[in-house]
């Protein structure tokens, strides 16, 4: 996927929406351009926070095993490791899990 797929897709399952003008649309107003969820932590951080807590599992899961050094995919415990590169992942990683948790992650 490039980066801009990746932007609209998470955009579009936040609740943006884009016109025939091609601007993005939210409930709270129009935007010239989607968040840039790719590059961006505190865009990720928004779109983070529309995960239920079950999908807040499966994208812990696939984070894991997008920043582990050895691939490594999350247990049932993080340990303190295992959190340390967790809590360290860039925004283009976290917007990979947040695809693949939500079923549009494409290679």
């Amino acid at each position: 996927m490039t980066i801009q797929e990746q932007n609209e897709t998470i955009a579009s399952f936040c609740g943006y929406w884009k016109d025939t003008d091609s601007r993005w649309h939210r409930s709270s107003g129009a935007y010239r351009n989607v968040p840039n969820y790719t590059c961006n932590l505190n865009d990720m951080y928004q779109a983070e926070s529309n995960l239920s807590y079950r999908t807040q599992e499966i994208y812990l899961h696939h984070l894991c095993g997008l920043v582990h050094p050895t691939g490594r995919l999350m247990t049932d415990i993080l340990s303190m490791n295992d959190m340390w590169f967790v809590s360290h992942a860039k925004a283009h990683q976290r917007a990979e899990a947040f695809l693949k948790t939500i079923g549009k992650w494409k290679e």
